[in-house]
């Protein structure tokens, strides 16, 4: 059954050419044929007029044939149309089945088709709501999605159509577009398989013509093959207009890059010899393809000041120019819309607008539009009536589109200064989709129209996250502080916190000075009320992580036991923690974000959160969860075109390759993120210093991993030129030891995190390239730096470095020290001191006691990933007397903690929740995948772990960290 509701795409009758066309078919019915367990996507390519819609059309009657369902859309090149207006033609068969979605994906479809009031949908609930509908249908039988047009599709449908391109793969969906290959014009999703028709050749092209051009001599048909170089279209519609349309001075054979520039001055002729008002009713309908032929009539009747009627559009139907279904004016062709809107002359472009916007009086969103577009000069009418129309773009979930309308109403308002708020409110709604491409130039417009006080304090918030205030308005952490201070004295407590975390947050990614930390520390204090805000909590810890440390984690523990903060509030509360080295603290806090962020679709925030998560992951050593949230970043990514730390992503999985004892992978990625995020975040070369540093200690290269540590740390005294580059395995006479240093004063700059991390490498690659004295003095330094700091991260790695490289006379009371902290949640730091401590009992010749820290070790090393480590301790335990079994004869345990360590990050995740008890639906749900791509993955785990079934699945996980 098709579904012939929405016109179809290249619904027109069979065209001679398709003959010439037997290896597209072929490739067309082939891939309908084996749409059966999955599906996928196919983009037909080409220039205007090569036939793809025809060859869609062609695909239309393969699976109409094979019984699929068959739904249709085509976009419309006019900037009036609502969002997700081709999405709704597409979708529209489908929404009685809307109820069986999950309710926050069903009220966001039916929000984004105004079909109910609600809050503004996320555009990723809307997509996944189009894909549960399209699967659902599926689940009965195949279902063919055809989108015509693909480059006039208005841009919210368009991203949803490109997320359900890459995700149609595994449900019996195929989704065939169309869309030109042209310069500019907005690219489909990447990935997606392709057909490219190429030109026919020239027995092709006499064939066509044979039957287009019977009334041509055969050299007129040279000239036509000749000039329509192959184009499809061409060879179809040339010949009526060759003899007609071919004046002495060349008309149709002149100069032209294109045959499709020769189609369009053959419509436009034929455009030109029509009476008055039926140009003026094609023209109308040329501005916007949408309109009813009501509407239409409507319009042009205005332009020309007399009746116009269906028989003016009947005269444009005999020329050839386009055919009335149903209240709807069809162009035979894109080339004849561009054809009529080239011919004319732009104020009669703005006329017909300006006719249509006073013809639809019903409809003040299209009405508004088009009075704007046929404004030539200031009208703040217009102005005041399109930015209203904003508010209709972002109550169905189109961002972009309110930023259109804000900007074109900004150009139409003489008033500067409410010309600059319209600005403003575009560039804060570009802030959120983070399109720094389209706040900038918004930002400097709005610098030109003398805004006031308020206005300066917002174009400086709005400019930071882009990174372009302090170079374009002069606004770094003191103006921040400065403007923030000014709002609290306004009264305007939300616009003087969110300036404070700016001016923090430009402190963290590039280190201004000690003077204008303690201004955010200062100004943190004076904004300090009776109601405490996370906003606060995060402008500190970022500002002064070290000596705001006790402050902050005070604060934090206190929010932990709260239970009315918002997504918002626990995402800024994680990076705080993070910040501060609790990533315990750190991992709570945004797990409670990531639920929320997850259950209303707001992937910008959970991409954070997901970057974050994965580094204070790497810190407590859960490699395996630090994999998923890093693969799920990328892939949301690739998926929505969401924009990530893509430096912090990439020295993240670096961190954990190195760890594994991938090195090369670590060195590779470590290379990309260090080139990638180049000159924009001040801890960036730290991290991938550390990064290298890990990379050469996995791989026993302890002299480059402790030079490449070691830099880390410039001002810890090293020895003077000329002095001996190793020293003995104790530190020298009259060295400060670890642990053992009164705080030092008056040390402004503190260290970097990643200082925080290294520590502990660096302590063990001294030990192995007999450095003890110099790396001693290191440690001591950083201890004095840091003393009274209760940073847990920063405690545990100090007291293991300490430890490690601790004379034999203070080493076990320093190791006992180390494991006295609670690390339960701590398996990396915690297995590392116990290598350490059961490697120095065995050299102590107490075997006995070093076994079980061995053993524990051993397997926390296996079952998190660390397999370097996981070898040394094994090596220990042989060391020590005790014969340990290959793999395949392991202990259970062991064996089904290796084989979990296996799975990739997805199926991981997947059955992680799985484990937990959720349905394939509920797991679905929650990483935004369809429930048979959730069910296959859980199949594929079960194999892989030996189980029967799903109900011993959380006990086997049970037993692996990662």
């Amino acid at each position: 059954m098709e579904h012939n509701g929405a016109p179809a795409p290249g619904d027109r009758p069979a065209r001679p050419w398709l003959p010439g066309r037997r290896a597209e078919l072929a490739a067309l019915a082939a891939r309908v044929r084996s749409v059966g367990p999955g599906g996928g996507a196919l983009v037909v390519r080409g220039a205007a007029g090569s036939g793809k819609s025809a060859l869609l059309h062609a695909t239309r009657g393969f699976a109409s044939r094979a019984g699929f369902l068959i739904l249709a859309t085509s976009g419309a090149p006019a900037g009036t149309a609502l969002p997700y207006t081709a999405l709704h033609e597409l979708l529209h068969p489908l929404l009685g089945s809307a109820g069986a979605l999950p309710d926050a994906q069903r009220v966001a479809l039916r929000t984004a088709f105004g079909e109910e009031a609600g809050p503004a949908p996320e555009p990723f609930l809307v997509a996944l709501a189009a894909l549960g509908l399209l699967t659902g249908a599926a689940a009965t039988r195949p279902v063919l999605a055809l989108v015509d047009g693909l480059p006039w599709l208005d841009e919210a449908s368009a991203q949803v159509v490109a997320f359900l391109a890459r995700r149609v793969g595994d449900d019996p969906v195929l989704l065939c577009a169309a869309a030109r290959t042209e310069p500019g014009r907005r690219p489909f999703a990447a990935g997606v398989d392709s057909l490219e028709p190429s030109g026919l050749d020239a027995s092709a092209a006499a064939e066509v013509l044979a039957v287009t051009g019977r009334d041509l001599s055969p050299a007129e048909r040279d000239e036509v093959i000749a000039a329509a170089r192959g184009n499809a279209l061409a060879l179809t519609e040339l010949p009526r207009m060759w003899r007609e349309f071919m004046p002495a001075d060349g008309g149709l054979l002149g100069p032209a890059p294109t045959p499709a520039g020769r189609l369009e001055r053959g419509f436009a002729a034929l455009f030109g010899a029509l009476p008055r008002a039926a140009r003026d009713a094609v023209l109308v309908a040329a501005v916007d393809p949408g309109a009813t032929v009501t509407e239409i009539l409507a319009a042009a009747a205005r332009i020309g000041g007399s009746p116009v009627t269906t028989g003016d559009l009947d005269r444009a139907a005999a020329a050839g120019l386009l055919r009335v279904e149903e209240n709807r004016i069809r162009f035979r062709h894109q080339l004849v819309r561009s054809g009529v809107l080239h011919a004319q002359p732009h104020t009669r472009h703005r006329a017909a607008h300006t006719a249509l916007g006073a013809a639809l009086g019903s409809d003040p969103y299209r009405g508004a539009w088009h009075r704007a577009l046929g404004m030539d000069r200031p009208d703040d009418e217009a102005a005041d009536a399109l930015e209203a129309t904003h508010r209709i773009a972002l109550a169905r979930g189109s961002s972009a589109l309110a930023i259109r309308a804000l900007e074109r109403s900004a150009h139409l308002t003489r008033d500067p200064a409410r010309r600059g708020r319209r600005l403003l409110l575009a560039a804060e709604l570009g802030v959120r989709l983070e399109r720094s491409d389209l706040v900038r130039p918004l930002l400097d417009a709005a610098a030109r129209t003398a805004p006031g006080a308020r206005d300066r304090a917002r174009t400086a918030l709005l400019s930071e996250p882009c990174g372009h205030g302090a170079a374009a308005h002069g606004t770094g952490g003191e103006d921040l502080c400065a403007l923030a201070e000014d709002a609290a004295r306004a009264a305007d407590a939300p616009l003087a916190l969110d300036l404070l975390l700016a001016a923090a947050r430009s402190c963290h990614r590039a280190d201004p000075g000690a003077p204008t930390r303690r201004r955010v520390v200062a100004t943190a204090e004076h904004l300090k009320g009776p109601a405490w805000d996370p906003r606060l909590t995060a402008a500190l810890a970022l500002a002064e992580p070290v000596r705001q440390a006790a402050d902050v984690l005070a604060q934090l523990t206190r929010a932990a036991k709260e239970h009315g903060v918002d997504s918002d509030g626990l995402r800024l509360l994680g990076t705080a923690a993070h910040a501060v080295g609790d990533p315990v603290l750190a991992t709570d806090f945004l797990d409670r974000a990531e639920a929320g962020l997850r259950e209303r679709g707001r992937l910008a925030a959970l991409s954070q959160v997901l970057a974050v998560q994965t580094r204070a992951r790497l810190d407590l050593g859960a490699l395996r969860r630090a994999g998923e949230a890093s693969a799920e970043l990328r892939r949301l990514a690739a998926e929505t075109g969401c924009p990530v730390d893509t430096a912090g992503a990439l020295v993240a999985e670096a961190g954990a390759a190195a760890l594994r004892g991938d090195t090369g992978a670590a060195r590779r990625l470590a290379d990309r993120a260090e080139k990638t995020g180049h000159g924009r975040d001040a801890d960036l070369p730290a991290e991938v210093a550390l990064v290298r540093g890990i990379a050469a200690c996995a791989a026993d290269h302890h002299d480059e991993a402790y030079d490449t540590l070691r830099a880390l740390f410039p001002d810890a005294g090293r020895p003077a030129p000329g002095s001996p580059a190793r020293d003995d395995h104790s530190p020298r006479p009259g060295a400060a030891r670890p642990g053992h240093d009164a705080p030092e004063a008056g040390v402004d700059d503190p260290p970097c995190r990643a200082c925080f991390g290294a520590i502990g490498f660096l302590a063990d690659a001294a030990v192995h390239a007999g450095r003890h004295g110099e790396a001693a003095r290191v440690v001591a330094r950083l201890a004095r730096r840091t003393a009274g700091s209760p940073a847990p991260l920063l405690r545990a790695h100090l007291r293991y470095a300490a430890a490690v490289l601790a004379d034999d006379i203070e080493a076990e009371t320093l190791f006992r020290r180390a494991l006295a902290d609670n690390l339960a949640r701590w398996p990396w730091p915690r297995a590392r001191a116990e290598l350490a401590y059961g490697g120095w009992l065995r050299r102590q010749h107490r075997t006995a006691e070093s076994r079980p820290l061995l053993r524990s070790a051993r397997l926390t090393f296996d079952r998190i990933g660390a397999r370097p480590w996981a070898a040394r301790a094994g090596e220990e335990l042989r060391a020590a007397g005790e014969r340990t079994a290959p793999p395949a004869t392991c202990s259970p345990l062991r064996q089904r903690a290796l084989m979990a360590g296996e799975l990739g990050p997805l199926e991981s995740q997947i059955a992680r929740l799985a484990g937990l008890g959720l349905s394939d639906r509920e797991v679905g749900d929650r990483l935004f995948l369809s429930a048979r791509t959730v069910g296959a993955h859980v199949g594929r785990v079960l194999h892989r772990l030996g189980l029967a079934s799903r109900d011993g699945l959380g006990t086997a996980l049970d037993t692996w960290a990662g």
